[in-house]
Formats: C-alpha cells, structure tokens, sequence
C-alpha cells in the first residue's frame, strides 16, 4: 500500500506471465505512468489476456516493440500507459492471482 501509484514506470524481466505481471505492476504506477514487461515471444493468447488484464487495471497498450537478440532468440517489450486509477481490490494475495489470473475469464 506505501508505493500504490508512487512510480512513473514499472518493469520487470521473465518473472510471469502477462496478465499476473500486469496485475503486480500496474497498482504500483501513477496515472500517466507506463508499464513495461520485457518477455519473450508472446503467444496470441498471452497477449490477449495480458492485455485485457491490463485494462481491468486502468491501462492501456500503447506500442509492442519486437526485436532479435544476436544468437536469434527473438523478445518483446509491450508498453501500457495507466489511463484511470486501478480498483482498490487490486492487487490480490499471490494465491488468488495464481489461481484465477485476470484476463482468463471467458
């Protein structure tokens, strides 16, 4: 709770997938803030969920940068801007993003 909306950016490295890292991330960002995962290639499904997480947060995809490292392992930055505050219930305990991760619902 100290370093809700405190951050002007938020980033982090092969630590989760999307929408669970989104659900980490984008709480600890002030509005007009920017979220930027470094990941591997996404699957179309991780992008979709991870970015659907990202709006029930308050943000929004503003560019997907893609790039090949030099021994051809190819890696993404997706970069979201928080638009609106993130609801207060955000984020939950670690078990409960685990166990129903935003994005998911059908």
């Amino acid at each position: 709770p100290k370093y809700r909306g405190a951050f002007d950016l938020a980033t982090a490295r092969a630590v989760a997938q999307l929408n669970k890292l989104a659900e980490y991330c984008v709480p600890l960002i002030r509005q007009r803030g920017y979220f930027a995962p470094l990941k591997g290639e996404l699957s179309e499904e991780e992008r979709k969920q991870g970015s659907a997480a990202a709006g029930i947060l308050g943000a929004k995809k503003i560019k997907e940068i893609s790039y090949t490292l030099p021994g051809g392992d190819k890696r993404e930055i997706i970069l979201f801007q928080k638009i609106s505050q993130t609801p207060t219930k955000y984020p939950r305990v670690s078990a409960q993003i685990a166990k129903n991760p935003l994005g998911t619902e059908k």
